[in-house]
C-alpha cells in the first residue's frame, strides 16, 4: 500500500479532476468545467490506492467524475459507492447526480481550500455583511460563484492609477459636455435692444453722423423718451428705462432740428413738442453689441412678442436631455458602458459641429434637442462607469471631483465668451474639444462589474487583470475569474426599471427621488440663467460685469465639490439635506435683499444658495447610483435625470418671468422646492459605506418586506394580478410552526396528522443512519447462492433492514389514506382559498409539513442506493427459496409493491402527487381550480414567508427558512403535476419566475439552493413542455 501512495504521489500535485475506466481505475482527467469528452493519461491507480489517497487527504479538492454513458452506469457507480462509503464517510463525501453525470465530491478536514485570492475577497465580503446585516448566513461558504465586485476592486485597488487614468479621460469629454449643457446663457442671452429707425441709429448718433448737439448720444435720447416711450412700472421710473418694444411716430425733420439746436437733455417728449403722437410696435430691431455682438437671440429677433420663445432654447435641450437619459440608460445598461459612452460622443461631435450652420429657429431647436440627446447619453455612461470600477470608500471622493471639470467648463464658457463675444465661435470651439476627446475615450475599458453581470466573464477578467498590473498590484494567477458569474443567472433576467416601480415602498422611494431631482434641475439651471439675465449692463437688480458673474459661478462650485466632499463624510443624508435646506434659506434671504434695493447683498445670497444647490445635485447622482442594483443603475439614473429635465425645461420659462414679475415670484419658487426637497430627504435610506447592490433583492432588502411580499404576491409573471392577495393576518398565522388553534371540527383529523408527522420525523431520523444497510450481507448471499444455511442466515439478518425499509412504504400508504381527507377540508369551501387557508392554518401547516417530509425523505432515499440494493436482494431470495409466511417481514406481492415505490426518484412525493390526482378524481363534483387555486395560495404563502423570514435577518428564523422554502417547492410541484398546463406557463396562478430568483439569489444558503433547484429540475412534469418560456427553462438549467 505504501508503495501505491508514492506511485500516486504526482496525482497528489496536480489541482484536477479524476475519473474511474471501464476497469475500476482511477485516472486523471481535465477540469470538469471545460470537459467535452474525457482524455486518458498513463498513471492510474485502483480503488484501493483511492482509498489509501483519500485517507491521506491529498486529492480532496478534486472530484471522481464518472461518465455513465462512457464508464459506468448507475448501478456500478453505487455499488462503488456502497463499497468505499464507510472509508469516505469521515471524510464527508457527498454523492450527487445529473442527467450527464454523476459526481462523489470530496471534502476532509483538509477541504476545498479558498486560494489566498478567493479568502481575501471573501473575507471583505464577509466584513461588509456582518457590519451592514445585509442578510447572508453565518459560516456561508462562498466560492468563486458568489464573489462580489467590490472584493475584486479591493484586490486590484478602488482608487489608483488604472480608475485615476479613466477618470482623466473622462475628465476631457465632461469639459466640453459641461459647455454644451451652460452655453445656454450665451445662446439666451438678450441685449438691449429697441426698434430700429430710418436715419435715427445708435452708430449714426454716436458717430456724429448727424448734426446735432455733442451733448447728445444715444444712451441720453434712449433714457429721454424722444423717440421711445418710457417703461410704466414704479421700479424702472427712477432709472428712465426705455421700451425693447414700442416707439414714437414723429416727424423725423423736426426732431433732427430740436435735437441739433437744443443745449438741454430732453427728459421726455412734451419739451420738445406738443404735436399729438402715436406709438406703433417694432418690426426690426438694434441691439447693443458692447456684451455680446452675436446670439441666438439677435440672430433669429426672439424680442418683444417673441421674447418667452428664447426659453425654448433650453426647453428643447431639456427635452433632448429627457430623451437622453431614457435611450442612454437603456442602452448603456443592454450594450456596455463604453459603446455608449462612444458612440453617443461621436453623435454629440455632429450635431454640435451643425448647430452654428441652422438658418432658421425651428431648425435650430431640432439640432439642439439631438444634440442633448446624444450628449446627456454619453454622460450618463461615463459617470456610472466610474462609479462601478470605484471603491466604495472612495466613491463620494471620486463623484465630486468629477464635476470639477463641469465647473471648469462653466469657467472657460466665461473666458472664451469674454474674448469672442460670439455663441457660434463659443459653439466651435466646443465642438473641437469634443472631437479631441473621442480619440482618448477609445481607449478607455468596458466597465467590468458590467461584464460580470451580463455573463462576460472572460472580457471582463483580462480588463481587471490588466487593471490589476497598471496598479501594481499583480493579480494572482490562482483567481479563476472565468469562474465568476456574479449571480448571472439570476440576473439573465434582465429585469426593468418598472420592477422597481412595482414594489410600493420603492415606489415611493422612487417619486421622493424624482421630486428631488427635478427640484434640484429647476433651481440650479433656474438661478444659472437668472444671475446671467440680470447681469446684463442694463439691468439694475444685480451687479457687477456679465461674463465676470458667471465665472465667479463657475468658480464657485469648486470649493463647494470640496465641501461635498467633507461633508459626505456624515452621511449622504444629512449633507444632502444641509444642501438643499441651505439653498432654500438663502434665495429667500436674497428675494427680501432685492425688495429691499441691497443688490450686493442679495447678489451674494444667491450665489450661495446656487452653491448649496450645485452641491446637491452633486451629490445626488452619487446617491441615487447608490441606491440601485448595478443592473438596472444606468437606468435608474438616466430615469431620474429624464424626470428631472421637467424641471430643467421650466427654468428658462421661471427665469424669463423674473423680468415680468420681478423676483417675487420666481424667488419663492426656487426657496420653496428647496426646502421642500430638504424635509423629503429624511424618508429616504442612508447608503454610505453599503456596498453596490447587484440585484433588485437587495435594493428590496432596504424596503419594507411587507411591501416586498405584496409586489411578490400579487403579481403574475405577465403582470396581471392574481385575483386573492394575501393580507398581514394571513402570513402571520403561518409564522409558528407548531402553535395550532384547532376548531371542534378539525381536532380529529388535526390528531390523525398530528400522529402521522410523529412518525414521519422517526423515518426521517431512521432513513438518516440507514447507510450502507445491509450491503455486507448482500455481498455474503449473492457469494454464496447454492448454500441454504447461509442463505437462511442473510435473510433472518436483513429482516431488520427490510422492516425499516417496509416501515418507509406503510407511511407512505398512510399519507396517501389521509391525504384525501386534508385536501377536502382545504379546497371543498366555503370560503375562497385565502380566507379558507386562514381559518384552517393549524390544518394548512400539517399538510405543507407533509411535502417538506416527502422532500426530505426523497433526497436522503436517493444518497441512500443501499435501500433499494437490499430490497432487490430479499426479492430475489424469496423469489428463488421458498420460506414459510411467518419468516417473511413480507411476501413476495409486498416486496413487489415496495420495489415499484422505491423504483422512481423521488417516492414519498410520487405518492403525494398520485394521492392528490386520487382525491380530485374521487372528487369530481369538486372543480379542480378548488384544489389548484388552494395550491397556488400555498406557494404564495411559503414565497412570502421566506422573504418575511429573511428580512428579519434573526438566526433563530434558519430553520423556518429551511422549511418554508422546501415547503414552496414542494406545493409548487404538486401545483405542477395537478394542473393541466402546469406552473410554468405565463398563464399560471404563481409567480414563477420571482420564485425562481428567489431560490437563487443570496437568501439562500448555497447547499440549500442547490438542493431546492435539482428538485424542480427532476421533480417537474411540465417545465419541458413547449409552452413554458425559455426564460424559465434556462433559470433551471
Amino acid at each position: 500500500m505504501n508503495e501505491n501512495r508514492n506511485s500516486h504521489s504526482k496525482y497528489r500535485s496536480l489541482e484536477n479532476n479524476v475519473y474511474f475506466d471501464e476497469n475500476n481505475k482511477l485516472q486523471k482527467g481535465i477540469n470538469v468545467n471545460s470537459i467535452k469528452g474525457v482524455e486518458k493519461v498513463d498513471d492510474v491507480c485502483n480503488q484501493d490506492e483511492l482509498l489509501s489517497t483519500c485517507e491521506s487527504g491529498n486529492i480532496f479538492k478534486n472530484h471522481i467524475y464518472v461518465n455513465p454513458q462512457t464508464y459506468f452506469n448507475q448501478q456500478q457507480l453505487e455499488i462503488i459507492y456502497e463499497e468505499t462509503e464507510n472509508d469516505l464517510s469521515s471524510h464527508n463525501c457527498h454523492f450527487s447526480n445529473s442527467e450527464d453525470s454523476i459526481f462523489l465530491d470530496f471534502k476532509t478536514s483538509q477541504h476545498h481550500y479558498l486560494n489566498k485570492s478567493e479568502t481575501e475577497i471573501n473575507n471583505h465580503k464577509n466584513d461588509v455583511i456582518k457590519k451592514h446585516c445585509l442578510g447572508t448566513k453565518k459560516n456561508e461558504n462562498t466560492n468563486l460563484i458568489d464573489i462580489d465586485f467590490e472584493g475584486i476592486l479591493k484586490l486590484i485597488g478602488g482608487c489608483n492609477k488604472w480608475q485615476i487614468l479613466i477618470f482623466l479621460i473622462i475628465s476631457l469629454h465632461q469639459i466640453p459636455h459641461a459647455m454644451l449643457n451652460l452655453g445656454v446663457v450665451y445662446m439666451m442671452y438678450q441685449p438691449d435692444h429697441w426698434c430700429k429707425l430710418e436715419n435715427f441709429t445708435k452708430k449714426n448718433i454716436d458717430n456724429h453722423y448727424l448734426h446735432i448737439n455733442e451733448i447728445w448720444n444715444w444712451n441720453t435720447i434712449l433714457e429721454s423718451g424722444l423717440l421711445y416711450p418710457l417703461i410704466d412700472n414704479d421700479y424702472y421710473k427712477k432709472h428712465n428705462k426705455h421700451d425693447q418694444c414700442n416707439f414714437f411716430v414723429r416727424d423725423s425733420t423736426k426732431i433732427f432740428k430740436m435735437l441739433e439746436q437744443s443745449t438741454v437733455q430732453y427728459s421726455n417728449s412734451s419739451n420738445l413738442t406738443n404735436e399729438s403722437i402715436s406709438i406703433k410696435r417694432c418690426k426690426s430691431w438694434e441691439y447693443d453689441n458692447s456684451v455680446m455682438e452675436e446670439t441666438v437671440v439677435t440672430k433669429f429677433n426672439r424680442v418683444c412678442d417673441d421674447n418667452w420663445s428664447r426659453a425654448h432654447v433650453h426647453l428643447s435641450y431639456s427635452l433632448g436631455y429627457l430623451v437622453g437619459c431614457f435611450v442612454g440608460g437603456y442602452i448603456s445598461d443592454r450594450y456596455g458602458r463604453k459603446t455608449t459612452f462612444l458612440t453617443f460622443t461621436v453623435l454629440s461631435t455632429f450635431f454640435a459641429f451643425l448647430l452654428p450652420s441652422t438658418v432658421d429657429f425651428i431648425s435650430f431647436l431640432i439640432i439642439r434637442f439631438w444634440l442633448a440627446v446624444c450628449n446627456e447619453a454619453a454622460d450618463l455612461a461615463a459617470y456610472i462607469l466610474c462609479m462601478e470600477i470605484t471603491g466604495v470608500q472612495y466613491r463620494s471622493t471620486v463623484g465630486c471631483i468629477l464635476q470639477i471639470p463641469w465647473s471648469s467648463g462653466y469657467v472657460l464658457l466665461a473666458l472664451i465668451g469674454y474674448l469672442s463675444r460670439s455663441w457660434v465661435t463659443i459653439q466651435y470651439f466646443t465642438t473641437f474639444l469634443l472631437f479631441i476627446s473621442i480619440f482618448f475615450i477609445y481607449y478607455v475599458p468596458e466597465s467590468p462589474r458590467w461584464l460580470l453581470v451580463t455573463g462576460k466573464v472572460y472580457e471582463a477578467e483580462i480588463i481587471i487583470r490588466k487593471a490589476s498590473q497598471v496598479n501594481n498590484n499583480n493579480l494572482p494567477s490562482d483567481l479563476g475569474l472565468v469562474t465568476h458569474s456574479e449571480n448571472a443567472k439570476f440576473l439573465k433576467n434582465k429585469p426593468n426599471f418598472l420592477n422597481l416601480l412595482s414594489i410600493s415602498h420603492l415606489a415611493w422611494r422612487n417619486c421622493i427621488l424624482f421630486f428631488l431631482w427635478t427640484s434640484a434641475a429647476l433651481v440650479y439651471y433656474g438661478l444659472v440663467i437668472v444671475i446671467s439675465d440680470q447681469s446684463k449692463p442694463e439691468k439694475i437688480i444685480l451687479p457687477g460685469n456679465f461674463f465676470l458673474n458667471n465665472a465667479i459661478s463657475g468658480i464657485i462650485e469648486i470649493p463647494t465639490l470640496l465641501f461635498c466632499m467633507y461633508l459626505m463624510r456624515y452621511g449622504r443624508k444629512k449633507s444632502q439635506m444641509i444642501m438643499f435646506a441651505g439653498s432654500g434659506i438663502c434665495l429667500f434671504l436674497a428675494m427680501i435683499f432685492i425688495l429691499l434695493e441691497e443688490p450686493k447683498t442679495s447678489f451674494i445670497f444667491m450665489l450661495v444658495g446656487k452653491m448649496c444647490i450645485q452641491g446637491a445635485f452633486n451629490i445626488l447622482y452619487i446617491f441615487t447610483s447608490e441606491l440601485y442594483p448595478t443592473i438596472l443603475r444606468n437606468s435608474a439614473v438616466g430615469v431620474s435625470s429624464m424626470v428631472a429635465r421637467s424641471g430643467s425645461a421650466l427654468s428658462g420659462y421661471i427665469a424669463v418671468a423674473f423680468d415680468i414679475t420681478f423676483p417675487i415670484i420666481p424667488m419663492s419658487i426656487f426657496a420653496f422646492l428647496s426646502l421642500s426637497a430638504g424635509l423629503l430627504i429624511l424618508l429616504l435610506p442612508e447608503t454610505k459605506d453599503l456596498p453596490l447592490p447587484e440585484t433588485i433583492l437587495m435594493v428590496s432588502k432596504s424596503a419594507g418586506c411587507a411591501d416586498v411580499m405584496r409586489f411578490v404576491l400579487r403579481h403574475s409573471p405577465n403582470n396581471t394580478p392574481i385575483n386573492e392577495t394575501l393580507d398581514n393576518d394571513l402570513l402571520e398565522s403561518f409564522l409558528n410552526l407548531n402553535e395550532a388553534q384547532v376548531s371542534t371540527a378539525e381536532i380529529n383529523l388535526y390528531d390523525i396528522l398530528n400522529s402521522c408527522l410523529k412518525e414521519c420525523d422517526k423515518v426521517l431520523e431512521d432513513i438518516s443512519t440507514y447507510g450502507f444497510g445491509a450491503s455486507y450481507l448482500v455481498k455474503k448471499g449473492i457469494t454464496c447462492v447454492d448454500d441454504d444455511v447461509i442463505q437462511n442466515e442473510v435473510l433472518s439478518e436483513i429482516s431488520i433492514y427490510i422492516e425499516r425499509i417496509k416501515r418507509y412504504y406503510d407511511l407512505s400508504v398512510q399519507l396517501n389514506t389521509i391525504l384525501s381527507s386534508i385536501l377536502w377540508e382545504l379546497c371543498s369551501g366555503p370560503l375562497p382559498p385565502n380566507d379558507q387557508l386562514k381559518n384552517l392554518a393549524a390544518l394548512c401547516k400539517q399538510f405543507i409539513k407533509i411535502l417538506c417530509f416527502a422532500l426530505q425523505f426523497d433526497a436522503k432515499k436517493l444518497a441512500t442506493p443501499s435501500i433499494q440494493n437490499d430490497l432487490s436482494f430479499y426479492r430475489r431470495i424469496i423469489s428463488r427459496t421458498p420460506f414459510s409466511e411467518n419468516k417473511l417481514v413480507m411476501n413476495l406481492e409486498i416486496a413487489n409493491n415496495v420495489c415499484l415505490f422505491l423504483a422512481v426518484s423521488s417516492p414519498m412525493f410520487t405518492s403525494i402527487v398520485t394521492g392528490t390526482l386520487s382525491f380530485v378524481s374521487n372528487h369530481s363534483k369538486l372543480p379542480i381550480e378548488n384544489t389548484t387555486s388552494t395550491l397556488s395560495s400555498i406557494v404564495h404563502i411559503c414565497h412570502g414567508m421566506v422573504l418575511y423570514l429573511t428580512e428579519e435577518d434573526d438566526e433563530q428564523n434558519v430553520d423556518k427558512i429551511n422549511f418554508y422554502s422546501i415547503a414552496l417547492v414542494g406545493s409548487l410541484l404538486l401545483y405542477d403535476h395537478i394542473h393541466e398546463d402546469g406552473a410554468f406557463v405565463k398563464s399560471s396562478q404563481i409567480n414563477i419566475k420571482s420564485i425562481l430568483e428567489l431560490l437563487q439569489s443570496d437568501l439562500l444558503e448555497n447547499e440549500k439552493k442547490t438542493f431546492l433547484i435539482n428538485t424542480i429540475r427532476y421533480n417537474s412534469k411540465h417545465l419541458k413542455d413547449e409552452k413554458t418560456p425559455k426564460s424559465i427553462r434556462l433559470l433551471i438549467s
